[in-house]
């Protein structure tokens, strides 16, 4: 039986920089553990990918605004057209995130 491995990278972008003094970066509502649990516990990986062999790793961009809710989605890498959606559906899941926060104002 093969292993199919399906791994999402998330990258969350801030409007600053993050060697900035007074910057806490984006969270996901429980820590990196939970956000993990998450994407595997809804992960389908698309059937026509298994069929076809198809593995690889999917990464996508995130944005996410000052209220914590998901803005632009933008897939960087995929091997397939189905996988990208399968990431795409699995973010619009997400709940809303801790936003970033610079001198004491949530920013995007």
């Amino acid at each position: 039986m093969n292993k199919i491995i399906l791994s999402i990278i998330l990258s969350v972008i801030a409007s600053v920089c993050f060697a900035q003094k007074d910057f806490k970066d984006v969270e996901y509502q429980g820590g990196n553990e939970a956000l993990m649990q998450m994407i595997y516990g809804n992960l389908r990986y698309p059937e026509e990918c298994m069929k076809q062999d198809v593995q690889g790793v999917v990464i996508a961009k995130i944005q996410v605004h000052k209220d914590g809710s998901i803005g632009k989605v933008e897939i960087l890498e995929s091997p397939h057209t189905l996988m990208s959606n399968e990431v795409l559906r699995i973010v619009k899941l997400f709940p809303k995130f801790i936003p970033a926060r610079k001198n004491g104002k949530n920013v995007e």
